[in-house]
């Protein structure tokens, strides 16, 4: 038997209570979900738990911070201390400083110092679990490891006290704690440092310049508020290793940036002890000669020559200084023509120029953020080719500069050899060998006076070397939030819940998406503007005439609901002929129209039933009916008359039923007849109703040809069975109105497909029915029917 046809709800084919066709309808998807809530709660607790699982399990991260204060240098200090001039400020490159902080050189030598490129495991109950320091009982020492065994994995397992076995590329060995031992990798020392007695762990040992690249990522180093105050932070599953990076940095920082101002003073010192070697050896060899002379000639002094001679001398030294200086200039223009010298410039010793010493600081300066850079980007970097352009702007200044220090030395090295030859020439007038150790002491003078100003000079360049402090200053040592900041619970939790709410969202919508048949009214409504007349439910009788007097289930009510709204909708009109159709056979039109006509006939109202599914009927046979005669009989038969065809159906006032007769070769060809036409004006003179269930539309033309006898058409179309592309066939039915008053009747609902219409369960079964006479109040349900539309 046919399944007849659900229903929620009887909505009113008026034009007001007809949806926006086409588009996506919120309500629609809505209730397409809910239907299936069990599984989005099944698969939310699933992934809370699987969530719950995974943090229980999953590698924590944390995060260490530090912070480091990067000292403003003068870098006039020391120029002002060796001759006290100069007192500028130059403010630090931030930048520069925390792209040195974080480039994998200095990161490498922290990696190399803290020994971190050796990892120690041991095997948990799940997995495996890292030891770090105190945690790891044995102290391994490595020397002249092979880098082809980098990353390779070493198990270690402890024999007794002083014994263990050492396994490498599936080759066992066994070796005392204490002492050294070799094998393929490298030479390898194990300490037994608790004397522990068993255990198995696995060793590995990578490329510290791997780890230093590793870490290098994950250092971040910022700018507090813009200041020079650094804020230095990084993440690690192993709190404790991210806090001894954190401070090895800071301290191989602070040396490395010692390191680099200290080879200014190494210049100058190595500067200084090449000539003081020279003049040690020229100055020997003067006082030697002075000694001889005297010996010589046995020569007393002369209070007057040796005045002249000591001015001479005096005048001779501030030349020999100046000639110093002038050598100064000279070696630093050189290095300045040097364009692929890229040291630091020497001290300016004595050259009390501040513009120059200004400009070989600034000099220096940019050296060292080229340094700098240089460990952290390539040397075709556009960084590093500004700062290139920048420092060889500064050459061409420097260069400049020296030229117009040098012509000023110069001029006032010739005032004073002139004043020198003065005192030289007053020195001559006294006897010849006199004015000769004269002239061997003031060279010996001048000698002395300059080795003691560049023994002073060293000193001080020395003491300068040695109280050299670091630009940096810490504020706070590396410190552990022991707060995750991987996995966050909340974010994992909330995470996997909205996986195991999108995931089923995502099979729904696919299997909506893939699925072709009609399951809701907006399935319908959204390719065509067809007023619904009802919704009529899945039931499981096994008769197909289910609507009967006195009967209260879901389904009778629903065809009520159905007969109140086609009365409605045509209380000002004459609508007796309705044609029942479909889309293609089993959505149930044959049910739909036996149990409307018993609907109607249980108001008092005459009703016929005519069964015009000529090629397959079924409606006689369904309500257990056998007929000798049918409408192919009457059509062809001129000696049957009509009242032959005409059977009231047993056990039921009001009601009756035409049968279809036999196949006839020609069906659409009858259905064409004058002697139909004649036959359907007399059936609306005899009855009420005239309902002709005729074959479906989407498979043969019967029902077009039966068009111009019948009133009102009702198109069957059923849950979960009829197609949505069958819809197209109703739109063009519609929009070229080739069957009158077209409504719709969905068939075949259940909960799944009514979104919240209530068929029927809700309504109160019986309300407003006289229920002695059987007939239901019209007056109410129409009245209930106008308030649902919101007519009133």
């Amino acid at each position: 038997m046919e399944p007849l046809i659900p229903s929620n709800t009887a909505t009113t084919p008026n034009s007001q209570n007809i949806q926006s066709t086409g588009g996506f309808n919120i309500k629609d998807w809505l209730f397409k979900i809910l239907r299936y809530w069990p599984w989005f709660l099944l698969c939310m607790i699933v992934a809370a738990s699987l969530s719950f699982v995974y943090l229980r399990y999953a590698t924590k991260q944390y995060v260490s911070s530090a912070t480091l204060m990067v000292k403003k240098e003068n870098k006039q200090a020391k120029v002002a201390d060796m001759m006290g001039g100069g007192n500028s400020m130059s403010s630090v490159d931030i930048q520069s400083e925390i792209m040195y902080l974080k480039s994998h050189s200095i990161m490498q030598k922290v990696i190399e110092e803290l020994q971190m490129n050796i990892t120690y495991y041991v095997e948990g109950k799940v997995k495996k679990m890292e030891l770090y320091k105190d945690e790891f009982p044995l102290d391994l020492q490595v020397s002249d490891y092979n880098k082809t065994a980098y990353g390779l994995a070493i198990l270690i397992e402890v024999k007794d006290v002083n014994s263990f076995y050492w396994i490498e590329n599936e080759k066992k060995y066994i070796a005392t704690f204490g002492t050294k031992f070799k094998t393929a990798r490298g030479v390898f020392l194990l300490n037994n440092k608790i004397k522990t007695k068993s255990g198995a762990f696995e060793v590995v040992i990578n490329d510290p310049s791997i780890i230093a690249s590793v870490y290098s990522s994950k250092l971040n180093v910022s700018s507090v508020d813009n200041t020079n105050v650094l804020m230095l932070n990084l993440v690690d599953a192993v709190p404790q290793k991210s806090v001894d990076v954190l401070n090895k940095l800071m301290d191989v920082y602070s040396g490395e940036v010692i390191k680099d101002k200290n080879i200014e003073n190494d210049n100058t010192i190595t500067f200084i002890e090449g000539r003081l070697r020279s003049l040690v050896s020229e100055l020997g060899d003067v006082e030697r000669d002075v000694a001889n002379y005297r010996s010589q000639y046995s020569l007393v002094e002369d209070n007057n020559a040796e005045m002249y001679m000591a001015q001479a001398t005096d005048y001779a030294k501030q030349v020999e200084q100046y000639n110093i200086q002038l050598s100064i200039l000279s070696s630093l223009k050189n290095y300045m023509g040097s364009r692929d010298n890229n040291s630091l410039v020497p001290s300016t010793l004595g050259i009390n120029d501040p513009n120059l010493q200004a400009l070989t600081a600034k000099y220096n300066e940019l050296q060292a953020q080229r340094k700098q850079l240089l460990a952290t980007v390539e040397p075709t970097s556009i960084q590093v080719k500004n700062l290139d352009a920048e420092i060889s702007t500064m050459r061409g200044n420097i260069n400049e500069n020296i030229n117009n220090v040098k012509r000023g030395l110069e001029i006032t090295k010739g005032n004073l050899s002139q004043s020198s030859t003065s005192f030289e020439s007053k020195v001559k007038a006294s006897p010849n060998i006199e004015r000769q150790l004269l002239s061997i002491k003031r060279e010996q003078g001048i000698k002395s006076a300059i080795y003691s100003y560049l023994l002073q000079k060293q000193e001080e360049t020395l003491i300068l070397a040695a109280a050299t402090a670091p630009n940096s200053k810490v504020i706070d040592s590396a410190s552990i939030n022991w707060e995750p900041v991987s996995p966050k619970n909340k974010v994992v939790y909330l995470g996997g819940i909205l996986l195991g709410l999108l995931l089923p969202l995502g099979v729904v919508f696919l299997k909506e998406m893939l699925n072709n048949k009609i399951t809701s009214v907006n399935d319908v409504k959204s390719i065509v503007d067809v007023p619904i007349i009802g919704e009529i439910s899945h039931h499981e009788h096994e008769q197909m005439l289910v609507v009967k007097e006195g009967s209260r289930d879901a389904v009778s009510e629903l065809f009520r609901l159905v007969r109140t709204n086609l009365r409605f909708l045509h209380k000002s009109q004459d609508h007796k002929a309705i044609l029942v159709t479909s889309s293609m056979s089993g959505e149930g039109k044959t049910s739909f129209t036996t149990n409307l006509g018993a609907s109607l006939a249980l108001t008092g109202k005459k009703v016929i039933l005519l069964e015009f599914d000529i090629r397959r009927p079924k409606m006689l046979l369904g309500i257990g009916m056998k007929a000798q005669y049918g409408i192919t009989n009457y059509l062809i038969d001129d000696s049957i008359s009509l009242g032959e065809i005409i059977h009231p159906v047993p056990n039921f006032k009001n009601l009756y039923v035409m049968g279809a007769g036999p196949i006839p070769p020609n069906p659409s060809e009858l259905m064409l007849s004058p002697k139909l036409r004649s036959m359907m004006a007399m059936l609306k003179q005899e009855f009420d109703y005239v309902l002709l269930d005729s074959s479906p539309i989407g498979q043969v033309a019967d029902a077009f040809n039966l068009n111009d006898i019948v009133d009102t058409t009702i198109y069957v179309v059923r849950y979960n069975y009829t197609y949505k592309e069958q819809m197209h066939i109703l739109k063009d039915i519609s929009v070229h109105k080739k069957l009158n008053n077209l409504v719709v009747a969905m068939n075949d609902a259940n909960v799944a497909n009514t979104q919240g219409y209530g068929y029927g369960y809700g309504y109160g079964y019986g309300y407003g029915e006289d229920r002695k006479s059987g007939h239901q109040d019209r007056n109410s349900l129409v009245a209930r029917f106008k308030r649902r539309m919101g007519k009133e």
